[in-house]
């Protein structure tokens, strides 16, 4: 199991509200809980789908025009001065 140094955090009456770790100690339970969540959905069986279905997708793909955004190139400057 991972050994984790901790403190706690306690309001004025001496109860216990928080717990504080470094950054090291918070990305390493980070990448155990990512690791955790990827391999729970990789492990996931997802229905397969009838030819029928999927013949019927593409060809509504195919008949809709793909619709695209263009965009103006800014700098951080303008980026910070309109947002």
């Amino acid at each position: 199991m991972l050994e984790i140094e901790k403190k706690y955090v306690f309001d004025k009456n001496n109860n216990p509200i928080a717990v504080q770790i470094s950054i090291s100690e918070f990305q390493k339970i980070e990448s155990i809980l990512e690791s955790y969540h990827f391999n729970q959905t990789r492990n996931k069986v997802t229905p397969k789908l009838s030819s029928n279905h999927g013949e019927g997708m593409i060809n509504h793909l195919l008949k809709t025009p793909l619709r695209v955004e263009s965009f103006t190139p800014m700098s951080r400057e303008e980026v910070h001065e309109r947002y």
